[in-house]
């Protein structure tokens, strides 16, 4: 999983998670690209704290994307 800017899309083995972070750091709200919704992805919405953005030195609400690569099965 990484940290991207807003403006990033999801391709090939990938699940984007854009989150709505309120003026408090508190995940307001998401969506997810290019897969579904996962139990790690439902903890990072449920328990995590952002530092929140910024404008003109007071906090406000802001989005990021957490981009999460899909894990292929090998066959043996």
């Amino acid at each position: 999983m990484r940290l991207e800017p807003v403006s990033t899309r999801g391709y090939g083995d990938q699940t984007v998670l854009e989150l709505t972070i309120d003026d408090t750091g508190r995940v307001a709200d998401y969506s997810v690209s290019h897969g579904q919704l996962t139990p790690e992805m439902q903890m990072i919405i449920l328990f995590s704290r952002f530092t929140p953005a910024t404008f003109q030195g007071k906090r406000t609400w802001g989005k990021t994307c957490l981009v999460f690569t899909r894990q292929r099965n090998a066959k043996s």
